[in-house]
Formats: C-alpha cells, sequence, structure tokens
C-alpha cells in the first residue's frame, strides 16, 4: 500500500503492424490453454515510505535523500530472491506484480522539473525475472503500465527519479492473445513543500493505470487485470473502481481483476466490485469465508510491523471457479531479516473448465512460511 506521486509528465508508445493481403492461408484455431489457472498477485514494495514527502514541516531535499538511502537498505536484489523462491514454490501460471520500480539517479543533477535521470540504480524487473530465470523459471513480461514517473532533488546535489510499473508476468504454456494498459481518468493530486524558502508548493498528480492480458484458459478467453488502486483516498480509489470496471466489462466475458487494491472488505469501493451486474466473486471469500486473510502491511523498514486489512484482492467472474486461494510469504524472511515486500503476496487457482462452476473449494493456508 506504499503510496505513489507523479509529476504530470506522460509518455505514450503506440505500437502498430501491418498485415500481408496475400496470404490466404487460414489463421490456425485458438488454443485451449490450461484447463486450471494459477494466478498470483504480489506488491513488490518500492523500498521507502514516501509518506515522508507529506509530513508536516518535512525538509524536501533532507527527506529525498532518506528516501534514495532507504532503497539502498531495503535491497530488491536480496528481497527478489526470497519472491523467486515463492513463485518457484506456488507455480503460478501469470503473475501480477505492482510496485514494480525502476529507480535511477544524475549526478549532479539538474533539477529541471521532467524526469530525466538516466543512471539506473535499481530495475525491480529486470532483478526478478533474472532471479527466475536462474532457476530456469521461465516467465515472460506479457504486459506494462507505467504509472508515477517523479524525479526530485536531494540534499547531495543529486537528483533521484522512481518510475512505477504494473507488469503482467506469465509462462510460456498461458496462450496470450492479445495485451493492453490505459491510465485512469480519476487521479489524486497532492503538494509537496518546495526547497526555495518561501517557494509556492509544488504540485504533483498521482499517475495510476491497469494491464490486462487476453488469455486461453478452458478453451475460453480470459481477460486479466493488473492494477494499483489510490493508497490517498479511498474516494478516489473507488471512483478509479469504476474506471477500471467500465473497460473490464466483466458481464460480458469471463474476467480476472488483481492487484493493489487500497479498499479493504467493507469499504464502499470494494462493495463496487461486487455489484450483481459485475458478475464478480472476491477468490479469498468464496473458498476461505470468515478467514480474515490479512495481507497489508509490514513497516518501511521491513523489519517489523503487523498486518492489518486485506487489500490485495482477486475476483472473478463465475466461468472462473476459484477452487484455492493463500497467503503467500508470510513468515519468509530475507537472510539479513527482511521482509520481502511489506505486502504479502496471494496464489489463487481457478478451474477454467465447462464444469467450473461446481468446482469443490480447498481451505486456505498461509504459504509458503
Amino acid at each position: 500500500m506504499r503510496r505513489f506521486l507523479a509529476t504530470l509528465f506522460v509518455l505514450a508508445a503506440a505500437l502498430g503492424g501491418c498485415g500481408n493481403d496475400d496470404d490466404t492461408a487460414a489463421a490456425p484455431p485458438p488454443q485451449a490453454g490450461p484447463t486450471t489457472l494459477k494466478v498470483m498477485t504480489q506488491n513488490l514494495y518500492l523500498g521507502a515510505d514516501l509518506d515522508l514527502l507529506l509530513a508536516q514541516g518535512a525538509d524536501l531535499l533532507t527527506t529525498v535523500e532518506l528516501l534514495w538511502a532507504s532503497v539502498q537498505t531495503t535491497d530488491f536484489p536480496s528481497r527478489a530472491r526470497v519472491i523467486a523462491d515463492a513463485i518457484q514454490a506456488g507455480d503460478p501460471d501469470v503473475v501480477a506484480l505492482q510496485e514494480v520500480s525502476l529507480w535511477r539517479s544524475q549526478s549532479p543533477g539538474d533539477h529541471l522539473p521532467i524526469p530525466n535521470a538516466g543512471t539506473v540504480a535499481v530495475d525491480f524487473l529486470d532483478v526478478l525475472t533474472r532471479e527466475l530465470a536462474s532457476r530456469n523459471l521461465v516467465y515472460r513480461v506479457v504486459g506494462t503500465v507505467t504509472n508515477a514517473d517523479l524525479e526530485l532533488p536531494g540534499a547531495s546535489g543529486n537528483d533521484y527519479r522512481l518510475t512505477d510499473r504494473d507488469v503482467i508476468i506469465a509462462k510460456p504454456s498461458v496462450p496470450v492473445a492479445a495485451t493492453s494498459s490505459g491510465t485512469f481518468p480519476h487521479l489524486a493530486s497532492l503538494t509537496l513543500t518546495n526547497p526555495i524558502p518561501g517557494g509556492p508548493a509544488i504540485p504533483v498528480q498521482i499517475r495510476r493505470g491497469w494491464v490486462s492480458a487476453d488469455l486461453r484458459a478452458g478453451g475460453k478467453t480470459v481477460r486479466l487485470f493488473n492494477t494499483h488502486l489510490e493508497a490517498f483516498s479511498p474516494d478516489i480509489a473507488s471512483q478509479q473502481v469504476t474506471d477500471l470496471l467500465g473497460v473490464a466489462n466483466p458481464a460480458t466475458q469471463p474476467t480476472i481483476l488483481a492487484g493493489d487494491m487500497n479498499l479493504p472488505p467493507g469499504s464502499t469501493g470494494y462493495a463496487l466490485f461486487l455489484a450483481s451486474a459485475t458478475r464478480l466473486q472476491d477468490a479469498w471469500t468464496v473458498v476461505n469465508d470468515g478467514n480474515a486473510g490479512l495481507t497489508c502491511c509490514w513497516s518501511g523498514d521491513l523489519r517489523g510491523g503487523s498486518l492489518s486489512t486485506r487489500i490485495d484482492l482477486l475476483f472473478s467472474t463465475p466461468e472462473l471457479r476459484p477452487t484455492q486461494a493463500v497467503r503467500v510469504n508470510e513468515s519468509a524472511r530475507t537472510p539479513g531479516g527482511l521482509s520481502p515486500s511489506d505486502h504479502l503476496g496471494v496464489l489463487a487457482t481457478f478451474d477454467a473448465s465447462p464444469a467450473a462452476t461446481t468446482a469443490t473449494p480447498v481451505a486456505a493456508t498461509a504459504w509458503p512460511r
């Protein structure tokens, strides 16, 4: 549930293809895909608590240096090994990742308002995929959305840049027909204290979005969405639920929505997911009704704290019957004692066969420890 800040900087890329009018060969029939689909959602934790930027009386330059130091001490390469271990043990077909951070720096900084630092300090996506490959686990990146892209100066004179992404990775055995991504029209705005005495407050907008992949499972196309909804404002997060449901349209197709929703059971936004018109069900409650299943959050230094809420969620339509849902990495730690993230992962198994709606649920466990 770490919170992201973003400038108004937006970078969009359009990819196009061209067909061959002379090619009259019949298209191959679509692949059926697996009849059982295992989906994991995991917030990776960006490595620092950005709430510190908003603390009353916080000095921006000093605080930025503290955040940069935290990124080093929370040691994503070590944490990625624990997360990769969990993926190996759980063997998901698809993994929805949030806070897939790319940290860069510029020395000396130019302090320009447009993010342009280019020296890579750590790329979470590269580190994690290399860890998976070192275990001979083949997962390919099938979809990415770029959210916040923020660059701020530190007391050292350097500039530090955070680019946030949500990513879907999948096994080659899962056919992927198409991917898409977008930014929510409803976004939160915040202000930072200007490091220049008497200078105007610095407005920033929190850019958030979604990424989707059309997967083949059980002989049908399943549209899987991954997102990270607003953390600062439940009202904005609820508006983003409406935005997401408008894009996903789960009433018309087999759908899975996964991510860090920042909307626990009982909240107004959570109820929007379960409105009768959506046909969605919460995978955790289907198989674990009565089990709180808390997933968030450990402390920002990843050395303590306690779990108090369930916001890492997977929803599915009736064509995808949840048969198991478990929490991941509740007790796992790095050799240095760090939690692999401030969130637990959640791994759910869905029956995508024609008999999906009659599958028998399997009780929950907190796994692996």
